[in-house]
């Protein structure tokens, strides 16, 4: 019977399909892609358009008409951005005789493929962190109390001036904000939530997802934490564990449609699809001089701000 040779690499589908388990294990956690979310690129280097406000903000004169006269008519433009998804990958052997040796306890094939595709979901959060909160691509607006100063922090005046910021550059009211999980929680202890809740709503004794919908309410914006952890010491050395959105900044901002570029909205991930057709792709081969069985995660990605107008970036949340 016909086999592929040792060193083909064989795409598996199966695999992928555990990555939408490990996704909602994580889901709580993982911000990025909920800020830039996942957009399908038919190429690896795409013309990317940007719609214009002025395309949906603008009155083209008197719209009146005349009997036997033309109608009003009127051109829009739209700008175009060019970007090239870049290969991220990483690779778990899975030596044979540890896999028997082992197989009682775990499966070493499983462990690999989730340990893999582990890291690749933690250096796409890192990619995505950087590009949100970028001081170069937003001006910061830092707070004049920060939030971890319960009695005299103003969170919602603070994202009320933001929300403001935004519609008054775009015409567009923002939908989201984005806290890492240490300024969420500083926010739950202000004396101004506490003031506003205490007859009302147990929120401290809540699960955190009934506390982000308090919040989301409160602030009237859907809110998204970013609560990913991770090891930032070099192999080899003891571990350093830490948040990887930090303390320091939040995001207010109008998301963008995940399948549409014709709404205007803060910007998406780029996924090339003739090779990345999922967030995360796994494929296997042999290695016979090892005795090993490879475990492969890639993707071709890059994330786009693609109108930074739609963000607005608030600093000095915590005292450092």
């Amino acid at each position: 019977m016909p086999r592929p040779t040792s060193s083909t690499v064989v795409q598996r589908p199966v695999l992928s399909a555990l990555f939408q388990e490990l996704m909602l294990l994580r889901q709580e956690d993982l911000a990025g892609l909920k800020v830039l979310q996942y957009f399908s690129s038919p190429e690896r280097k795409p013309d990317i358009p940007v719609m214009k406000r002025e395309a949906l903000g603008k009155i083209p004169g008197s719209l009146l008409r005349a009997p036997r006269s033309t109608f009003a008519r009127g051109t829009y433009e739209f700008d175009t951005k060019t970007f090239t998804c870049a290969e991220h990958g990483y690779e778990e052997p899975v030596d044979a005789i540890e896999a028997k040796m082992y197989r009682s306890y775990f499966s070493a094939e499983e462990w690999a493929m989730k340990r893999s595709m582990n890291i690749m979901l933690m250096e796409l959060e890192l990619e995505l962190r950087n590009a949100i909160f970028n001081t170069t691509t937003f001006s910061v607006n830092d707070v004049t109390n920060e939030w971890d100063d319960a009695a005299n922090a103003t969170p919602r005046a603070d994202v009320l001036a933001g929300i403001q910021s935004v519609e008054d550059a775009t015409g567009e009211e923002p939908d989201t904000l984005l806290l890492p999980k240490r300024v969420f929680q500083n926010v739950l202890l202000t004396a101004e939530i506490k003031d506003y809740l205490q007859y009302t709503n147990p929120y401290l004794i809540n699960t955190r997802e009934a506390q982000r919908a308090m919040l989301s309410s409160y602030f009237g914006l859907d809110l998204i934490i970013g609560g990913t952890w991770y090891d930032s010491a070099n192999e080899g050395q003891v571990a350093s564990m830490g948040n990887m959105w930090g303390v320091e900044y939040g995001l207010i901002f109008k998301r963008s449609n995940p399948g549409d570029m014709s709404t205007p909205g803060l910007g998406h991930t780029f996924f090339w699809n003739e090779v990345s057709p999922q967030v995360l792709n796994v494929e296997d081969y042999l290695e016979p001089q090892t005795d090993s069985h490879i475990i492969r995660v890639r993707n071709y990605r890059i994330p786009v701000v693609q109108a930074s107008e739609f963000g607005y970036l608030l600093g000095n949340l915590t005292t450092v």
